[in-house]
């Protein structure tokens, strides 16, 4: 008997030995043993490894701390964006639709208000036969208007003279390169590649040379459908280059220059190769650095402009010998409206 009580001793521990025939507490009988009971077994492992412990929690829709997307409703008028009712016609944060900030900071109608004015310039010279090294400073002034690293320029080419147009790029490409900048250029042949192929999504600079090939009648038409699209393509910092010089045998320029909104212009004189041209902005952006006078080259014009020089319009360059009298303009700076 002495030894059977001490096997079960030895067995169940001293914590589940049998005391007058009974288990300590949370041990049975099993088999002349004290085992673990079930339920305490359980008890036991849980307190031992709480992570590992399976609670009843209610599901939630979305992230911790989020309400339900059904919780939130918005009043009448009211679209909710990023966990808020705002109004989107007012809102410059969210103009428009979510997420749409306003640079200004201003948002009407859904609108973001202001703007980035551009530039258009009209240039007297083809840069075809001939060009000075004052000519290509304007000419590459004109480009840099854009801040653009990457400056993206549409090339309107269809009646163009390919030596215009190598020469022009010629000079783009090395006023870029000096200003650590490139250019890269989409080739517009068709009136449609401008409007409405041109937006400042795919656009930074729109050069329009001297259409010295345009059939008759054909120029004015061409410039009365891009105006819409200058027109907007100035108001958000576009750029816009016109080159004339009264070339080809239906010089039509000064009529798309003025049906396209460019410039109000009704025409275009040529001028006597090697004439004296004024810089008379030289802090102009165009005029900057080019020297004073220079000698017109082939080609080159100046225009009857209605819109007189002063506050959004410049004269840059005039031409003061001709035999309209008074000092008439080469290069026209205006600031898109």
């Amino acid at each position: 008997m002495k030894r059977l009580l001490l096997i079960f001793l030895v067995a169940c521990g001293r914590d589940n030995a049998l005391v007058d025939g009974d288990c300590a507490p949370g041990y049975e009988l099993l088999g002349g043993a004290c085992i673990l009971s079930k339920d305490a077994a359980t008890t036991d492992a849980a307190e031992e490894a709480p992570g590992d412990a399976t609670l009843d929690v209610p599901a939630l829709d979305g992230p911790p701390g989020d309400a339900p997307a059904d919780a939130i409703s918005c009043d009448d008028g009211l679209t909710l964006c990023n966990g808020t009712c705002v109004d989107t016609s007012s809102d410059p944060f969210d103009c428009g639709s979510c997420g749409v900030v306003c640079p200004s900071l201003l948002c009407q109608n859904s609108k973001c208000q202001g703007g980035v004015p551009g530039s258009f310039v009209v240039i007297g010279h083809d840069y075809g036969a001939s060009y000075s090294a004052a000519q290509a400073k304007l000419l590459g002034n004109a480009l840099l208007l854009s801040t653009a690293t990457n400056v993206r320029v549409r090339s309107y080419e269809q009646y163009a003279a390919a030596g215009a147009v190598s020469n022009v790029k010629a000079i783009l490409n090395a006023t870029a390169a000096a200003a650590s900048r490139t250019v890269t250029y989409t080739t517009a042949t068709t009136p449609t590649d401008v409007s409405p192929g041109m937006s400042a999504l795919n656009t930074d600079v729109l050069v329009v040379y001297d259409q010295s090939s345009a059939p008759a009648n054909a120029l004015a038409a061409i410039g009365a459908g891009w105006a819409s699209t200058i027109s907007n393509f100035g108001h958000v910092g576009g750029v816009v280059i016109v080159l004339d010089g009264a070339g080809g045998a239906k010089p039509q320029m000064p009529a798309l220059i003025q049906s396209a909104g460019v410039l109000d212009v009704t025409g275009d004189t040529s001028i006597t190769p090697g004439t004296p041209l004024d810089v008379v902005a030289p802090s102009d952006a165009i005029g900057l650095g080019v020297v004073s006078p220079y000698g017109a080259a082939k080609r080159s014009v100046y225009f009857a402009c209605n819109e007189p020089n002063g506050g959004t319009v410049t004269y840059v360059v005039e031409d003061p010998a001709n035999d309209a009298g008074p000092s008439q303009p080469v290069v026209v700076h205006k600031i898109a409206p």
